[in-house]
């Protein structure tokens, strides 16, 4: 069985689509786990029709954070495996349930992703995709501690996200960051799904991630950072220059300047790098070095 783990904090406007898109798939092998992390607003009125249902298991806990919500949904799930939905996303069809449960059953895998996510902002659709091959995502992870592994719906195996030790409770942002390669430490069988399961609601996006402010740069610089600094010696293919790269992004976070902040980040993911020398006098002319 699958568990589905949507942990809720104020989305009153956006979970009843995500539960619907549990609801409506036509397999029969998941359950759905609902962590309310404190909610103030109705999002439990919301909901309150559907927890009746006995595929829905429901929890109200004080506000501890998105990490220590999921933590707890995974700590309760019955299955065999474990699926994070956010509770302004949505499954991207009927279908995406008995298509993982193929897989993961006749493969026997630890992990599984998708290569493709259909992403909607302002009423328009469209697709990003992302070209990594099963053996190659801990490469990737490790080339930078931006990364991630493929685009959800992610399914761990339940047992390897247990011993992975869960998300970062401590960390406001990018709990997932260092979950990934501690995770990835412990060699699980992996299998990316070439078509899209997942509808990332950019939309929907909280206010936290709207207005960063200074304490979440500080958290942002901390969590990459620690990444960096867990994983030097597994770290794959990491050439000086890139090494300067991350080095020259945590001077700009340490700018506080939005946009440099922005642009070194875009460039960053891209795998764009910037020559040194040209980077440095950027980073110097924009004062971000004083």
């Amino acid at each position: 069985m699958i568990s589905i783990i949507i942990t809720i904090y104020n989305r009153e406007k956006t979970i009843k689509a995500a539960l619907l898109s549990c609801l409506e798939q036509n397999s029969n092998d998941y359950e759905i786990i609902l962590v309310d992390d404190g909610s103030t607003d109705k999002s439990v009125d919301v909901i309150s029709s559907y927890i009746d249902n006995k595929k829905i298991f429901y929890l109200h806990q004080e506000n501890r954070g998105a990490a220590a919500a999921k933590n707890k949904g995974a700590e309760i799930a019955r299955g065999e495996y474990i699926l994070f939905l956010d509770s302004d996303d949505a499954l991207f069809d009927q279908n995406v349930i008995s298509d993982i449960s193929d897989i993961i059953y006749t493969k026997d895998v630890d992990f599984l992703c998708y290569s493709n996510i259909m992403i909607e902002k302002d009423n328009n659709r469209f697709i990003q995709r992302e070209k990594i091959k099963s053996g190659d995502i801990k490469k990737h992870l490790f080339e930078s501690p931006l990364n991630y592994a493929g685009k959800p719906p992610y399914v761990f195996k339940k047992s390897f996200f247990i011993n992975a030790g869960g998300f970062d409770e401590a960390s406001k942002w990018g709990d997932a960051l260092i979950f990934w390669r501690r995770f990835f430490l412990l060699r699980p069988k992996v299998f990316i799904k070439d078509s899209i399961g997942y509808l990332y609601n950019q939309d929907g996006i909280d206010s936290i991630s709207r207005n960063r402010s200074e304490g979440f740069y500080l958290n942002a610089l901390d969590v990459m950072s620690r990444c960096y600094k867990e994983n030097y010696d597994v770290i794959y293919g990491i050439s000086a220059e890139k090494k300067w790269q991350f080095i020259f992004i945590l001077y700009a976070f340490k700018s506080k300047n939005k946009p440099i902040i922005k642009a070194y980040i875009k460039t960053f993911l891209s795998g764009r790098w910037y020559h040194i020398p040209s980077a440095l006098l950027y980073i110097i002319r924009t004062k971000v070095i004083k």
